[in-house]
């Protein structure tokens, strides 16, 4: 898994550059230390301990810095009641690590919990412009099951297929290998491929049947009535999350069922769910947070969501 990579190539980045400079001696011991001590965060956090994963995390920066660290620190403390400084802290730093700096697939997603943390601790008038009282007080991530980093293990190409290790936290009750998907990061990035179903610059999740078949796809995400802001920023009016899905779960060679659902944009405020029948699967879509523009549009980064699949 790619942040699992990261996070050892950071590692062992920071040994021998300190090494070369001369400066701290980052020894393979502490190396692998903090490697423990990330495993043993990443599974106190598949199993809602969210205190045991704060003090692993601790241990592993504490050992060795990395951006991922304080990116995984601060999803652990945003976790826990009264703890929003500590988790803006730790967000803060991840974003300002630079030896190397956090992975590109994290930093709008950590920018996003930055400014929503930011908000709680520092809340503006209730009249200014495009700010929801929802969005305040949204939390950056929904509790439950499928909402935890991923332990580091390395697999060969995945060819497509979620980046998941169906051996962690967030498995299917039986039917299906994985039954929540958090966006944007549970998904592979298209870069203008097509996985399954969908195609071209999103993320793409694969949903599959407790065998390992694929009987969908949910594609993060499509968008209408976009408008360019300059400096790299732009703005929706809706939000659509493409789904697919065999038409029963036993006929999985017949054509997929495709279909959407769709947020607008006065309908995007934290904890908005929709649900929809796609072929065999229920998919359910809850908004986790989102940085509002004006009551009408939003910010095309600052979009999380949730999704859910029954039979």
């Amino acid at each position: 898994m790619k942040h699992l990579l990261i996070f050892r190539m950071g590692l062992t980045f920071l040994l021998f550059t300190t090494l070369r400079e001369q400066a701290l001696c980052q020894t393979a011991q502490q190396i692998q230390t903090a490697g423990d001590f990330y495993d043993a965060g990443c599974d106190s956090y598949s199993k809602g301990d969210f205190a045991s994963a704060v003090k692993y995390f601790n241990s592993s920066l504490y050992n060795v810095p990395t951006a991922v660290g304080y990116y995984f620190l601060g999803l652990s403390y945003s976790s826990l009641p009264n703890n929003t400084q500590a988790a803006y802290s730790a967000i803060q730093r991840a974003l300002n690590f630079k030896n190397p700096p956090l992975d590109d697939k994290f930093v709008l997603d950590a920018q996003s919990m930055k400014d929503n943390l930011h908000n709680q601790l520092y809340p503006p008038p209730p009249s200014q412009e495009g700010v929801t009282a929802a969005a305040l007080s949204a939390p950056p991530l929904l509790p439950g099951k499928g909402n935890f980093p991923l332990k580091r293990k390395v697999t060969p190409s995945n060819g497509g297929k979620t980046r998941m290790d169906p051996s962690n936290a967030g498995k299917g009750r039986g039917v299906l290998v994985q039954d929540r998907f958090i966006f944007p990061g549970m998904g592979v990035r298209n870069e203008n491929n097509t996985i399954g179903d969908f195609c071209c610059t999103g993320e793409t999740a694969t949903v599959l049947r407790a065998d390992n078949v694929p009987v969908g796809y949910i594609y993060f995400y499509d968008f209408e009535g976009g408008m360019n802001l300059g400096n790299n920023r732009s703005t929706v009016t809706k939000l659509k999350i493409l789904l697919s899905a065999a038409p029963t779960m036993q006929d999985v060679s017949s054509d997929r069922i495709k279909d959407m659902i769709v947020f607008s944009g006065n309908e995007m405020v934290a904890n908005a769910v929709r649900s929809k029948r796609v072929g065999a699967l229920m998919y359910t879509v809850t908004i986790i947070s989102v940085n509002k523009y004006s009551n009408d549009s939003f910010y095309s980064d600052g979009i999380r969501v949730q999704v859910d699949i029954s039979e």
